[in-house]
């Protein structure tokens, strides 16, 4: 990181030495403005905001004192000042020291003695920088943050050194770990599990070296020093990174996959080796079975980010649609075996699994139901955010096929139970006319055979027999109250012939309709 710099003096010469003088740079600063009266600079530190005011102490309009007195007491923005002063103005000078500049050097200004001082200051505001950043989280996790964001200053990187006991030319490996259950709260939680895994690290004569960095979500970072790894054999190296992830589970009491960088030769390289591990983790789905990946294994290896096959997405539905649990269930276990061996990324799978959820909810909608009552429902829509190890994800997706498959049948009873109630409303309302089983299955975009079942189902009764019940029922009132001719009662009740009427009243009242008329005159 670089610091701005502005240089305060009334003397144009003295102003163009001191940026002169030495490689600014080389020091983590940047000339950003010059003034040559404390009036100028108190407007350009309000429009530059620079992190290191340089200042003559006898200026005109407003001398150097007045200037840090005015920032001081009067501005948000408070940069470090070192004040420049001549010999006969050092007893003037010291008079600043309450105002906590950060040094004074006395003109003519010596390189040394300049570099020196600005050495002083980068401590300082690096020092200050780092509390700032900190905001209420313990110091050792953003000097972490800082160090794998790329330290460009060497002051800054001697302090984070020896803040974290870390030495800057040695080995190191950066290491993500990823937890796989519902283990962390809030960020104070997470920071007070970390904190007892450093303790315990520290006491362990094995773990002693593991610096752990709080991440977001399910993730902790871990620097891990190269000599803890280095033996002989490549199968030893494993070995230890096996011993690591079975402490770190221990600890944890959970199940973790590692995800490990390259190893870095200098403490100033670990962004890199950072950033390797992070990639690493896009690997997950293709090396699931594996406790820890490491980026030189999968470093050259292709990752897939298209979509599923629409046939695939149609198979499922289909077999969701129609109850088929096993079925479901086989082709949960071929997607996500086709996630690993084409190598999917973490983007193509949550794209994937989420177009399949939708596809359910869609035809939730279609039968007319509601997806919240499936209680799995907004964890199939934010699974990304509760789970993290494939296994556990297809062993939720199984569980979420099934519980959709068996919302989807009621939808499904519940719109045939609605279905035969409009069927048997219209059979009421039209049985008198020419109609049958397949007239109306046909009105009402249904199989005969499987509407007739779906009669039998909910009314006790086949479809034909209820029919002749409506028809024979009112054939008989006819009788009772009218001296209509047979021909006619039959014509009226729906039957095309007199004589069938005759034969199916026969067969269902033991009598015919003459000789029911005429025990009911008999009667009277």
């Amino acid at each position: 990181m670089m610091y701005k710099v502005i240089v305060v003096d009334d003397e144009l010469y003295v102003r163009k030495g001191i940026i002169n003088l030495i490689d600014w740079s080389s020091l983590s600063f940047s000339i950003c403005g010059e003034a040559e009266n404390g009036q100028e600079a108190l407007q350009l530190i309000e429009k530059l905001k620079p992190e290191l005011v340089l200042v003559d102490i006898r200026m005109p309009i407003c001398d150097g004192l007045e200037l840090i007195r005015r920032v001081r007491e009067e501005s948000e923005y408070q940069p470090e000042f070192i004040v420049i002063s001549g010999y006969h103005d050092f007893v003037y000078a010291q008079q600043a020291l309450r105002y906590n500049v950060s040094d004074y050097i006395l003109k003519p200004v010596d390189e040394q003695e300049l570099r020196k001082a600005l050495i002083k200051s980068a401590a300082q505001l690096m020092e200050k920088q780092l509390l700032s950043l900190t905001n209420d989280k313990p110091l050792d996790n953003s000097l972490l943050d800082t160090l794998v964001s790329g330290v460009q200053s060497e002051v800054a990187l001697t302090q984070i050194s020896q803040q974290l006991q870390l030495p800057i030319n040695a080995s190191y490996y950066y290491m993500m770990i990823e937890c796989h259950n519902q283990l962390y709260g809030d960020a104070n939680y997470k920071q007070t599990i970390i904190q007892g895994m450093q303790k315990n690290a520290d006491a362990h004569s094995l773990f002693k070296g593991l610096r752990f960095h709080l991440q977001h979500d399910k993730l902790i970072g871990c620097i891990v020093q190269a000599t803890m790894m280095q033996h002989a054999s490549k199968t030893i190296e494993d070995e230890n990174l096996q011993l690591i992830k079975e402490w770190i589970e221990e600890q944890l009491h959970t199940e973790v996959t590692l995800y490990i960088g390259r190893q870095i030769d200098n403490l100033v390289e670990l962004t890199s080796s950072y950033k390797q591990s992070i990639e690493a983790i896009s690997h997950k789905y293709a090396e699931y079975d594996k406790g820890y990946i490491k980026y030189d294994n999968i470093v050259n290896l292709p990752l897939y980010y298209f979509d599923l096959p629409n046939e695939v997405y149609a198979k499922l539905l289909l077999l969701i649609e129609e109850g088929n649990i096993e079925g479901s269930v086989q082709l949960t276990e071929s997607i996500f075996n086709k996630f690993k061996e084409e190598r999917y990324a973490p983007s193509a799978v949550q794209n994937a699994l989420t177009r399949i959820t939708i596809s359910i909810i869609n035809t939730i909608r279609q039968m007319n139901g509601d997806e919240n009552n499936i209680k799995e429902i907004n964890t199939a829509l934010n699974w990304h955010k509760e789970f993290t190890h494939p296994h556990h994800i297809k062993a939720f997706f199984k569980q979420f096929f099934e519980l959709a498959a068996s919302y989807i049948s009621q939808l499904r009873g519940a719109s045939a139970k609605g279905s035969i109630d409009k069927v048997k409303q219209y059979i009421d309302a039209h049985f008198t006319e020419n109609i049958n089983l397949k007239s109306i299955a046909a009105k009402f975009y249904m199989n005969s055979v499987y509407l007739g079942q779906l009669f039998r189902k909910n009314y006790g009764t086949y479809f034909n027999d209820y029919l002749l019940t409506l028809r024979i029922d009112l054939a008989k009132k006819l009788l009772r109250t009218t001296d209509l001719r047979m021909y006619e009662i039959a014509e009226k009740v729906g039957f095309q012939n007199a004589d069938y009427f005759v034969t199916q009243f026969e067969k269902k009242e033991k009598l015919t309709p003459t000789d029911y008329r005429n025990q009911l005159m008999g009667k009277k």
